[in-house]
């Protein structure tokens, strides 16, 4: 097995078909959950440890398997702030956001109208923020704006907003 660092966050591993042999796995039909494993223990043999998100892609032929493997801690998660003039607006943004990408999500309510706060990976925030333009209006302000909502508008959900809105509209 070879590993190399690709970026800041991230690895690509080779495991030649002998290794995959050694290891119990097929190189057509590679375990998923030994596949994470293997992820989460290259990311750690380079200093990098497994933990926020970590988004694997993995490819296997006759030459064996490789493995790219990034992690996103949450502390380089990015924020997007969206306005939203009733509930049902959240509600249906969140049963449309919910299924796509693991974030930290708030809900706020300030000066007559909601905002929503998302927190994800920079990559997860692209097509977050397509989807939630559809529900309400962006604001465009620094990730310190949170603070400016805690102290001066009501949180009416904390960290889990997503999830919970959706479940209220009996999403997942």
């Amino acid at each position: 097995m070879t590993v190399h660092r690709t970026g800041r966050y991230s690895v690509a591993v080779f495991v030649k078909p002998d290794e995959l042999a050694r290891e119990g796995q097929e190189p057509d039909a590679v375990d998923n959950e030994w596949t994470r494993r293997l992820a989460a223990g290259a990311l750690d043999s380079r200093g990098l440890r497994a933990g926020g998100r970590m988004e694997i892609e993995a490819f296997t032929g006759r030459g064996g398997l490789i493995v790219f493997a990034a992690l996103y801690p949450e502390s380089q998660w990015e924020s997007l702030f969206y306005a939203l003039d009733g509930i049902e607006e959240a509600i249906a943004m969140a049963v449309r956001l919910e299924p796509l990408a693991p974030l930290s999500s708030s809900l706020y309510y300030i000066d007559g109208a909601y905002v929503l706060s998302l927190s994800a990976p920079p990559e997860a925030l692209i097509r977050l923020g397509y989807l939630a333009g559809e529900f309400g209006r962006r604001l465009y302000r620094p990730a310190a704006y949170v603070r400016f909502l805690r102290e001066h508008g009501k949180t009416v959900l904390q960290g889990a907003a997503v999830p919970s809105l959706a479940a209220a509209a009996g999403g997942t």
